[in-house]
Formats: structure tokens, C-alpha cells, sequence
């Protein structure tokens, strides 16, 4: 999926707004890339099954080899708030998660919804059947806030690597209330 636009808005007020690709079976997932001057994903509507942001899976009934996709944003700002996120997961399986590489001037990952969801930036693996590694997380940028809940994550919960978390800032990194996070619990 290949995205150019000046703005790319996702208001998941509503319910569900997303851009997504997965993969069910053993092939991988494909890549996802958008190029714009704003990119905003808003979360807000609560429900167990809502889903408001960018994601490349690996959902399968069978444990195959399938690889998340890589997602590239480049913009000129990145907004990630109240629930909405950018993620990258692998749910069965020994495939490996997708990168999530991001290019930007800034960088706001702020707050949750009102059940608790919160705004994230995340490439995983989960499941204790699942033995690949997480995915990569690079964002480049001039100013990275991460806030009030919001948090950066590669983490697996099965037999996997967790991926490498790089953020680099020209001006500055900010947390507050955030966090930025790299675990392996299987």
C-alpha cells in the first residue's frame, strides 16, 4: 500500500478507521508506505474491537513463517493520540514482525481512550505459540513527545527476540507520562 497525500487523517471518533494489511495464510504481509506533509491517527472510540491506525499482521490458524510488513511513514508531522497506533504484530508463528521506520520533523505519541487504550507505536509478537521476533522500531525526527500514557513498544510474549528501538532527535526526545519500551517474555 503506497500512500501520498499533504494530510492523511484516521479519526477513529466514530469507530474503526485504518490502513492495514495482513497476511492469514503463509505468505507474508505487505508493506505499507505513506508520504505526507501531516499524518494524524486519532483513536477515541470505545470498544474491545475498535481499531483506529496503521498495521501490518500476521494472523494465522497455522503456525507458518509469514513476515509482518514494513511500515514507512515519512511526513512532516506524526500525531498519535487517544488511542490510535501504528503497529506491526505477528500473532502465531515463527515469522518475524515488521519494521516500523518513520521519518518526520515531529513526533507527538499522546493519551488513550476512555477505556484505557492507549496511543502507541508498537512491533511485536504475541502468543505463546508464536516464536518470531519482534520488529524494529527507527524514528528519526526533529522533536520526539512521547505523552500522558503514550508509549513506544517491541515486546514478544513468546519465544522471540524483542526488536531494537531506535529514536533519533535532532532538537529533542520529551517523556511525560510515556514511556519507551523493548521486552522478551517468553
Amino acid at each position: 500500500i503506497r500512500i501520498h497525500a499533504g494530510t492523511v487523517q484516521l479519526n477513529g471518533m466514530q469507530g474503526d478507521s485504518y490502513i492495514s494489511s495482513a497476511a492469514f495464510s503463509t505468505g507474508n504481509a505487505g508493506n505499507i508506505t505513506v508520504d505526507a506533509g501531516r499524518v494524524s491517527v486519532l483513536g477515541g472510540f470505545v470498544s474491545p474491537y475498535a481499531f483506529t491506525g496503521i498495521a501490518t499482521r500476521v494472523n494465522s490458524s497455522i503456525a507458518t513463517a509469514a513476515n509482518g510488513g514494513t511500515i514507512q511513514i515519512n511526513s512532516g508531522s506524526l500525531e498519535v493520540l487517544n488511542g490510535g497506533q501504528i503497529s506491526s504484530k505477528i500473532t502465531i508463528g515463527s515469522g518475524r514482525g515488521g519494521d516500523i521506520n518513520i521519518n518526520s520533523s515531529s513526533v507527538l505519541v499522546s493519551g488513550a481512550k476512555s477505556d484505557g487504550g492507549a496511543s502507541a507505536i508498537i512491533s511485536g509478537s504475541s502468543g505463546t505459540s508464536t516464536t518470531g521476533s519482534g520488529g524494529n522500531i527507527n524514528l528519526t525526527a526533529g522533536s520526539v513527545r512521547v505523552e500522558d500514557g503514550g508509549y513506544l513498544s517491541s515486546a514478544t510474549t513468546g519465544t522471540g527476540n524483542a526488536g531494537d528501538i531506535s529514536v533519533n532527535a535532532t532538537d529533542r526526545i520529551a517523556l511525560r507520562r510515556g514511556a519507551i519500551t523493548a521486552s522478551a517474555s517468553g
